[in-house]
């Protein structure tokens, strides 16, 4: 919140969320691009599907949290493939829910160069960390602020609807379709959300249809993921198909190796299959995102300002891979078809 508020960009959160709200209103299941869900703000605030705290089991009746020990499991979403049963909340007894897939919020907010090709994330150069700004000032380097930007991608049916339920203000600070390539609206300020009417989004509300389950209400965790592997049930899905990158091989050798049984190893799968798109000559063992080259150059004692300036260096291989948020939505947002298929075997 300070660094939203030291940098005045408490509209452009609200005017995602008002976006966010509008479309949750509406029953459209969305998906945000980028770093966003690296930001517990956009979490909170509903513009983001994925939790960037630590891994916790979360009791949605009494509201009791319970986090776990560093390092346990990778993802909350892990919870129940690891432990192979579910947990009983200590207050009211009820079975709790495994979240939380510990994010930096830097990725959001930090020096990531080349802001066109890292999304739903603050804009420009910013060659500091929010938790670097308490610091002295010979490392306070703002080269340009601008605001946020976010990037919505939503089923390509509620477009009209859409388009006359939001109020003309919004509207002056989007831009429709930039997926596509077409803008369709010419904005009077720099734009703060991008709109994409996706097709592939579509199968949500046909699913939801012919189910009467919302895709909102599908637990990530209530999903066999080696059944689905082994059973090519992800070949069915179009969204699966547009990953760039040879799916079918790396799903072959993480299943041959390490298989596939978690949240966590699909969000990895994403990832490996962006960096070999992008030209990466990652094994299964290599780290899959931005986020985890930053984490080992910490580890290896460097400070965060100084992991994200390297990290930020144009054309370097740390900027070929994907922020590990935009996965995890993905992945999100992916297991939920998958669950449509693997429950409703004959929905098409």
């Amino acid at each position: 919140m300070r660094y939203i508020s030291f940098n005045n960009h408490e509209v452009s959160y609200l005017v995602a969320h008002e976006v966010a709200k509008k479309l949750s209103d509406m029953g459209v299941y969305f998906w945000t691009r980028g770093a966003c869900g690296s930001s517990f703000v956009n979490y909170i605030l509903g513009i983001t599907k994925t939790n960037p705290l630590p891994p916790h089991y979360k009791c949605p009746h009494c509201k009791y949290i319970e986090f776990l020990p560093e390092g346990e499991v990778e993802s909350g979403f892990d919870l129940v493939s690891v432990y192979q049963e579910k947990k009983s909340c200590p207050k009211c007894g009820r079975y709790m829910i495994g979240d939380g897939h510990n994010l930096l919020f830097d990725m959001y907010a930090g020096t990531l160069h080349e802001p066109d090709t890292v999304r739903s994330r603050v804009s420009g150069e910013i060659t500091v960390s929010a938790s670097e700004r308490t610091k002295s000032d010979n490392k306070l380097e703002l080269l340009e602020e601008k605001r946020p930007t976010f990037e919505f991608d939503v089923p390509v049916e509620c477009r009209e609807r859409l388009e006359e339920e939001l109020p003309e203000e919004i509207w002056e600070g989007i831009i429709r379709d930039r997926v596509l390539g077409v803008d369709e609206k010419k904005v009077k300020t720099p734009p703060i959300v991008y709109i994409n009417y996706s097709i592939p989004l579509s199968d949500f509300t046909k699913f939801e249809k012919r189910t009467g389950i919302s895709p909102d209400s599908i637990p990530i965790d209530g999903l066999a993921y080696n059944e689905v592997f082994s059973d090519d049930i992800y070949k069915d899905i179009d969204l699966l198909m547009n990953i760039p990158g040879p799916v079918e091989d790396i799903v072959s050798e993480m299943t041959s190796s390490t298989k596939l049984v978690c949240f966590s190893d699909m969000v990895k799968l994403l990832g490996l299959c962006h960096a070999r798109a992008n030209g990466l000559d990652y094994d299964v063992d290599a780290p899959a995102h931005r986020d985890d080259l930053i984490r080992k150059m910490l580890s290896d004692g460097l400070d965060m300002y100084d992991a994200l300036k390297i990290a930020g260096q144009p054309g370097s291989d740390t900027m070929k891979l994907f922020p590990k948020a935009h996965d995890i939505e993905y992945a999100i947002m992916l297991f939920r078809l998958l669950w449509y298929r693997v429950h409703f075997k004959n929905i098409n």
